[in-house]
């Protein structure tokens, strides 16, 4: 997935409790952010991050929390939306 975002880095299987603090790490150096969650225990992070996605059938706090809720429970259309994103910006 990060691949076909054109992501410079990643990061998985972050233990709850830190999320939220590599968020905020990331931002304080300059660094945007997308958090995608579906747990009640990704609520925080989805809050802090610049940009959030959950899905379907995620936690209500997660689509609560979330920017963006994809209408089915599959990851698929991300990059359609990074993409949808960089053509808004370069009009």
């Amino acid at each position: 997935m990060a691949e076909a975002l054109g992501a410079d880095h990643y990061f998985a299987e972050i233990l709850p409790e830190k999320k939220a603090e590599l968020i905020g790490q990331l931002r304080e150096n300059g660094k945007t952010v997308c958090f995608v969650g579906d747990g009640i225990n990704d609520a925080i992070a989805l809050k802090k991050a610049d940009v959030s996605i959950s899905v379907k059938g995620a936690s209500p706090a997660a689509t609560d929390s979330a920017q963006v809720v994809l209408t089915e429970s599959s990851l698929d259309a991300i990059p359609d939306i990074f993409e949808l994103s960089s053509d808004f910006q370069d009009n």
